[in-house]
């Protein structure tokens, strides 16, 4: 099994994106044939997904620098009284679902032990 992540960005990015979701794929298999030459002999199946077309991303993410890092990263989850965060923004994994998810999982357990907490007294 082989799974294929890829990210491109700039002119890349465009000439990708204006493609049909279906002929991404095989673009992106003729690009890695020099490496893996029998790439091609392997597909079996495929998901594509636009970013820059998704209406609440626009294709871009948080990534901050590594000074901001430092500064930033607790910082960016601590819940603001009764406010939490959530999104990949928070999260070690940024610009990916798995981040999001990550995050919005924290938030939710740190949201009910506050509940939990003031119930309790």
């Amino acid at each position: 099994m082989l799974f294929i992540f890829n990210n491109y960005r700039g002119e890349i990015a465009l000439a990708m994106d204006a493609l049909d979701p279906d002929a991404r794929l095989p673009q992106l298999l003729q690009q890695w044939k020099p490496i893996l030459p029998r790439v091609t002999n392997y597909q079996v199946s495929s998901i594509s997904y636009s970013w820059m077309n998704d209406p609440w991303s626009k294709g871009g993410w948080a990534y901050p620098s590594e000074s901001q890092e430092e500064k930033l990263f607790n910082e960016l989850s601590r819940s603001e009284g009764r406010i939490y965060f959530a999104g990949d923004h928070t999260s070690s994994t940024r610009g990916w679902l798995q981040g999001a998810l990550e995050s919005g999982v924290m938030a939710a357990k740190q949201i009910h032990q506050a509940t939990s907490e003031r119930i309790s007294s």
